[in-house]
């Protein structure tokens, strides 16, 4: 008896230690995420402040940010950077 109350109390003890990590390592990749798509947005307003004979994509660099998040050659580089910058903290705080 003394076995099954130990084999219990062991699996409720693991269950939620793993449902927590899990919640925990959801919400840094979320800031990854965000963070990834903030990195994309400020990389392509750079781009056509200093090319300013090159006008926007007419719907927006916010979707142009998202498109080259997902479709780009250089998404691993700044998926990378963006991950860098949240394990560090050293993300954006607040909306800009």
């Amino acid at each position: 008896m003394t076995k099954i109350i130990i084999i219990a109390l062991t699996s409720i003890v693991s269950f939620i230690l793993v449902a927590r990590l899990w919640i925990r390592f959801r919400r840094f990749r979320t800031e990854v995420f965000i963070e990834n798509l903030r990195l994309w947005r400020e990389f392509l307003t750079g781009y056509y402040e200093r090319h300013p004979d090159e006008e926007p994509p007419p719907e927006g660099i916010a979707v142009a940010a998202v498109y080259m998040a997902k479709n780009s050659d250089h998404r691993h580089k700044m998926y990378a950077m963006a991950w860098n910058n949240v394990r560090k903290g050293s993300k954006s705080s607040g909306r800009e």
